[in-house]
């Protein structure tokens, strides 16, 4: 499915394939950052830096709507190329969602069993709605990125310059738009690389932006709103449970960075790339050109 769709662009050049891709991909990042502070200065929330506010979650709807049609528009693709198939959308959903439960619920499990984290409740019923936004900031959060990322920049890289150099570029620069979140490491930073290939094979495999967009909105909404972590460094608010560090052993727990700069998020990263490059066959870009 991702062939087909990499052999189908019909231009070959650095500049429709490379240039205006990354070019269109910064006006959108420019939108959603304009729209939060045009949101931020009208509704003036006390908390709009935080993923519980207004601000945040209508900015990041708007962003994934305008941001879509922005790159249908540019490159002329069906809804189908970008990765929304209509077709057993809904399985499709839920298994990447099974998947971004499960491997951030293992790391965080490990964490508890080695004692590198003390977790409490701390839900409280006026959290509710404030953690109803968060899910719903999440839900489009995943989608944008890897809307840009994987739906929009991996075909056009790959079919300029073939599937292993696409992975590992996009990989670098999703990993770089976090490079000044709060809290950065260099653990996180190896770590987003990694889930950058991870998100990038699973795509590869099936060519579904609805499985790497449920996976990224899982792995994100468990790890912050439900256990309680830093996401990426940013600190939530509104938790079901909070996940405190023990000690300085910030290889296990990932410091202040959050558990998915931990060394057992690395492993997971890793076993989930072979997992969904199992029998792919990279190709290169003179194989697209034939």
């Amino acid at each position: 499915m991702y062939k087909q769709h990499v052999k189908s662009i019909k231009k070959n050049t650095i500049t429709s394939n490379i240039i205006v891709p990354i070019v269109i991909s910064a006006i959108i990042i420019m939108i959603l950052n304009s729209t939060f502070a045009f949101l931020d200065l009208i509704l003036k929330e006390t908390n709009s830096d935080s993923v519980t506010s207004l601000s945040s979650m209508i900015s990041m709807i708007l962003s994934v709507v305008i941001g879509a049609i922005l790159i249908k528009k540019v490159s002329s693709w069906s809804w189908f190329n970008l990765g929304w198939h209509k077709k057993n959308f809904f399985p499709s959903y839920f298994v990447g969602a099974i998947i971004g439960v499960l491997a951030i619920t293992i790391v965080f499990i490990i964490n508890l069993l080695l004692k590198s984290i003390e977790v409490s409740y701390v839900f409280t019923s006026s959290a509710l709605v404030p953690f109803l936004i968060s899910f719903i900031f999440f839900l489009f959060q995943g989608t944008y990125e890897e809307l840009i990322f994987r739906s929009y920049l991996m075909p056009f890289f790959s079919r300029k310059i073939g599937d292993i150099a696409s992975l590992i570029i996009t990989s670098l620069m999703f990993a770089a738009l976090h490079v000044f979140n709060d809290n950065f490491s260099a653990m996180g930073f190896i770590n987003l690389i990694i889930f950058g290939l991870v998100f990038g094979s699973a795509y590869l495999k099936t060519g579904s932006l609805w499985i790497v967009g449920a996976t990224h909105t899982f792995w994100n909404f468990f790890l912050g709103p439900v256990f309680g972590s830093n996401v990426s460094g940013v600190s939530q608010s509104n938790t079901i449970l909070l996940s405190k560090l023990v000690g300085n052993i910030t290889i296990l727990n990932g410091g202040n960075y959050g558990l998915e700069g931990s060394i057992v998020a690395s492993v997971i990263g890793i076993i989930l790339i072979l997992i969904f490059l199992k029998g792919y066959k990279f190709s290169s870009s003179k194989e697209y050109q034939k």
